[in-house]
């Protein structure tokens, strides 16, 4: 696997889990990374909820509504508002 260029600015090395911006690593948390690579398989399509939560989160640990949001928003201020949107009672759209 090599590098998967996001944008103009951002680019994810998989091996190594780092989200790049400008040949800066953006040192982004574990979870937001995991919800990243998420976004990126289903780059056009919606991810469910039900899909971040089995992703991110195991059987044994709990999880809010709110956790979900504060990393979908951690991923926006990277990623840019438009690229994931809020359908609500469904999941996110993912436009990147």
């Amino acid at each position: 696997l090599s590098t998967i260029v996001v944008n103009e600015s951002i680019s994810y090395n998989p091996q190594s889990k780092r989200l790049i911006e400008n040949e800066e690593d953006l040192n982004v948390p574990i979870k937001v990374i995991t919800l990243f690579e998420l976004c990126l398989e289903n780059r056009g399509k919606t991810i469910t909820k039900e899909m971040i939560v089995s992703r991110l989160w195991s059987t044994s640990e709990g999880y809010s509504e709110g956790s979900i949001r504060v990393y979908i928003n951690n991923l926006k201020k990277i990623l840019g508002k438009e690229s994931i949107n809020n359908i609500k009672g469904v999941g996110y759209k993912i436009e990147f």
